[in-house]
C-alpha cells in the first residue's frame, strides 16, 4: 500500500510583511529535512505542493541534499488566508484579550473557530466550507494517483491543509480540527498508509530530522 508524506513547509517570515517567504531557520530546517530524507532512503515516486512560495522555497531545500521528483503544483494544497480571517476576526472583536496580548496562536484558534461557524467574513476571503471542498479535491487528485501507480508521495503544504487531511483519516470534528492545525510544527511529517478504504495515519506531526538535542532551537510552530 502507498505512503503519503505530507510535511508542513519550514517556517515562514512571521512578523514581517510579506510573510511568504521562509525565513532564515526556515531555509535550515528544510535543508536538514532533505539530508535526513536522503539517509534514511525514503523513495518517493510523486512529489506534489501547493504554488505559495513558501512551499516551494521548503521543496527547494529538500532537494538540495536529496533526491526528489519534479514536484507537481496543486493550488488546492495552499493555506487558508489565515491574515484575513484574523483581521475579520479582529474587527468584530476588537476587545479580544488574544488579541490585545498579542497571543498569536490563541487568537488564531479563536478566529479559525468563528471563521468556521460562518460568524466572521470578508471580501475575497474563502468560506469554511470551500476551503474544505478545495483541500478535499486536491487530496483526491494526489490519492488516486497513488493508488494508480502504487507509488509514496510526498506532498508539502500547510498546517490547516494538513489538519484537514488529518480530520479526514481520524473521522474528527472540526473542534478537534483546529487543535490539530495549531499544534503542528514546522517542516513536520505527517504519514499515512493507503488502501481503498481510504487513509490510515501513522504519525502526527513528527521531527526525526531535529531530534538532535543540537537542533532543538529549531523547533518552531509560528
Amino acid at each position: 500500500m502507498p505512503h503519503l508524506y505530507f510535511v508542513r513547509h519550514a517556517q515562514a517570515s512571521i512578523g514581517h510583511e510579506n510573510y511568504d517567504q521562509l525565513s532564515p531557520v526556515g531555509h535550515q530546517q528544510s535543508e536538514i529535512l532533505g539530508r535526513w530524507w536522503q539517509s534514511h532512503g525514503i523513495q518517493i515516486g510523486h512529489t506534489w505542493a501547493g504554488n505559495l512560495v513558501r512551499h516551494q522555497q521548503t521543496l527547494a531545500g529538500m532537494g538540495k541534499h536529496s533526491a526528489l521528483p519534479a514536484a507537481r503544483e496543486l493550488p488546492g494544497l495552499n493555506e487558508y488566508d489565515f491574515k484575513a480571517v484574523i483581521a475579520a476576526y479582529a474587527a468584530k472583536f476588537p476587545d479580544d484579550e488574544h488579541l490585545k496580548q498579542g497571543q498569536w496562536l490563541q487568537l488564531l484558534k479563536s478566529a479559525i473557530v468563528c471563521w468556521a461557524r460562518d460568524e466572521i467574513s470578508a471580501p475575497q476571503l474563502e468560506t469554511w466550507a470551500d476551503f474544505q471542498i478545495r483541500v478535499s479535491a486536491a487530496l483526491k487528485t494526489i490519492m488516486q494517483t497513488a493508488l494508480g501507480e502504487q507509488q509514496d508521495a510526498l506532498i508539502i503544504s500547510s498546517a490547516g491543509v494538513l489538519a484537514l487531511v488529518a480530520q479526514r483519516a481520524l473521522g474528527c470534528d472540526d473542534s478537534g480540527l483546529i487543535g490539530l492545525n495549531v499544534a503542528l510544527k514546522n517542516s513536520a511529517i505527517c504519514e499515512y498508509r493507503l488502501s481503498k478504504s481510504g487513509l490510515s495515519l501513522q504519525s502526527f506531526n513528527t521531527l526525526p530530522h531535529l531530534a538532535d538535542p543540537s537542533h532543538k532551537a529549531l523547533i518552531t510552530r509560528v
